[in-house]
């Protein structure tokens, strides 16, 4: 995922209304993952995410943890 611009203020989820053009990021996130948080740096911050993903159906186990 790539933000468009960049914020300092960390990212929650919030209400949108229907015809709002922005907003839905961190809620699509967070419906799709198992887990996401983010990582304060100071150059900015990092938004991680986790999605569960079914060996069978994804063709390729998770790579290890740098």
């Amino acid at each position: 995922m790539t933000p468009l611009g960049v914020d300092a203020r960390l990212p929650v989820p919030r209400r949108s209304r229907c015809g709002d053009r922005r907003g839905r990021g961190v809620i699509v996130v967070a419906k799709l993952s198992e887990a996401w948080g983010v990582r304060s740096l100071a150059s900015g911050k990092t938004v991680w995410v986790r999605i569960p993903c079914d060996e069978n159906e994804c063709g390729t186990r998770a790579c290890p943890h740098r």
